[in-house]
């Protein structure tokens, strides 16, 4: 992290959403590149809920083929009629 809130600036040029040389001729506002790092932190956000929701369903679709597992064994017992 740079220090001085530099990290905000520069985060889109890591990004690739602007050269560097866009903030040096000051062909970007503040205002843009608070809309930039905005975008960044939604797409984060959005990346992360959907790895939730992937790991949710990976974890339903475990406990669905644990659930088979058991009923497989309890369907192979003889029958006592």
């Amino acid at each position: 992290m740079l220090e001085d809130g530099l990290d905000l600036l520069v985060r889109p040029v890591r990004e690739g959403m602007i050269p560097y040389s866009a903030l040096r001729e000051k062909s970007m506002t503040l205002e843009d590149v608070l809309i930039m790092n905005q975008y960044l932190d939604d797409e984060l956000h959005n990346r992360e809920v959907a790895r939730g929701l992937r790991e949710k369903e990976n974890d339903d679709a475990n406990l669905l083929t644990g659930f088979e597992k058991v009923t497989n064994a309890v369907n192979h017992f003889p029958s006592k009629c």
